[in-house]
């Protein structure tokens, strides 16, 4: 399955405000995940389609008001990862961090169990465990993964980097799911957000 083009990551654009999750303090999406956004998610994820990766760093990046201190991804289930042979958010959260000149360094480690997009909703909201390492107080971290859904991910991830003594965590995505079809998402794996703080992958 040929990847999209890297063109193509450069023709989307960021989404419309939205409020971030719980303990995020901004969010932003680069594109929706129903339409080009979506399929260049599916094509890293599932084909392993590289061409657009390097792209949709800067167009990520690009969307950041303030650089970090450092830069790190909500890591995928060690059982994914090990299918696939790598893990897309962090393969983002590279070319992210290739792109603002900043250290990429992996914080979060996540307990086993199944994946988000094998969830319900109901499931979805109350978000992974995560644990993180410490990063040293004080810093600004920007958390990056492929799509958020719900942002149960997200905050969950935001709660573990707080927890260890983080100070301010935003996050930024390729893509965002559209309100009302997590479902469809969750059944179907083949198939900006800026703010302050407030709701809920």
């Amino acid at each position: 399955m040929a990847g999209p083009c890297a063109s193509c990551a450069d023709s989307l654009g960021p989404q419309p405000l939205l409020r971030a999750p719980t303990g995020i303090d901004h969010l932003w999406a680069l594109a929706s995940y129903a339409g080009p956004g979506g399929r260049i998610v599916r094509s890293i994820k599932y084909a392993n389609g590289r061409t657009p990766v390097a792209a949709l760093g800067f167009a990520m990046a690009a969307l950041v008001a303030d650089t970090p201190d450092l830069v790190t991804w909500v890591p995928t289930t060690v059982e994914r990862r090990g299918q696939r042979g790598f893990d897309q958010a962090e393969v983002l959260a590279r070319a992210v961090a290739a792109a603002t000149d900043r250290p990429c360094r992996r914080l979060l480690a996540r307990a086993p169990g199944p994946s988000q997009t094998s969830l319900g909703a109901r499931e979805r909201r109350r978000g992974p465990p995560f644990r993180a390492r410490s990063a040293g107080a004080g810093l600004r971290v920007l958390l990056v993964d492929d799509v958020t859904t719900t942002g149960a991910s997200l905050s969950a991830a935001a709660g573990a980097l707080r927890a260890a003594g983080v100070t301010a965590v935003s996050a930024v995505v390729v893509a965002a799911t559209p309100p009302g079809t997590a479902g469809n998402r969750a059944r179907s794996p083949a198939r900006s957000i800026g703010s302050p703080r407030g709701r809920t992958r």
